[in-house]
């Protein structure tokens, strides 16, 4: 009003229908979690080294049976196939829980799942000096190396560095997976 007149304000009259919470919306694109906020050039490298880091670690410890092999024999008695055998498991268990954990990357954050791989791993090669069994080899080599480790990081691992960086994703995905034929060139050394 221009008379500088003020008219008393009235609340809207209430009724059940207007008390009612407002519907939640139907289309997608307005459930969509916003954005996280963009992370500094230098924390997303600082990502790839430590996951080049993680994945030398994780496959060295895996493709180093070979360096052990003639041992094991030599100490258990145990033939060749037998001892080959838990590499064959290492490998299938690192492929299944790969998928595994893939599936459940997309649920829960990398974080978790990394350190449940870097334990599984630090606690099989610790209880590899222990071994007393075939079927230990099987199982602290080929579940707890090859499942929690190679499982735990690989596919978590090349998810992860995918979504710091926009450009430059095949570069930095290569870049890791270099980390993993370097770790296995040099862990047996």
């Amino acid at each position: 009003r221009t008379t500088g007149d003020a008219l008393p304000v009235t609340a809207p009259a209430h009724s059940a229908a207007s008390a009612a919470p407002p519907a939640p919306p139907t289309d997608a694109a307005s459930r969509t979690p916003p954005a996280p906020p963009r992370p500094r050039r230098g924390q997303a490298w600082g990502v790839v080294v430590v996951s080049c880091i993680l994945m030398g670690w994780s496959f060295g410890c895996l493709l180093s049976v070979s360096v052990f092999l003639r041992p094991l024999e030599l100490q258990f008695g145990w033939e060749r196939a037998s001892t080959s055998l838990a590499y064959s498991c290492a490998s299938a268990m690192t492929g299944v829980m790969g998928i595994l954990m893939g599936r459940l990357v997309d649920r829960i954050s990398v974080r978790p799942i990394v350190l449940t791989g870097a334990v599984g791993l630090g606690a099989g090669l610790v209880l590899l000096s222990r071994l007393s069994g075939l079927w230990q080899l099987y199982l602290l080599y080929g579940v707890m190396i090859g499942g929690l480790g190679g499982g735990c990081f690989l596919v978590p691992l090349l998810a992860n560095v995918g979504l710091w960086f926009e450009r430059h994703k095949g570069l930095v995905i290569g870049l890791v997976m270099a980390g993993q034929s370097l770790g296995g060139a040099l862990m047996p050394a």
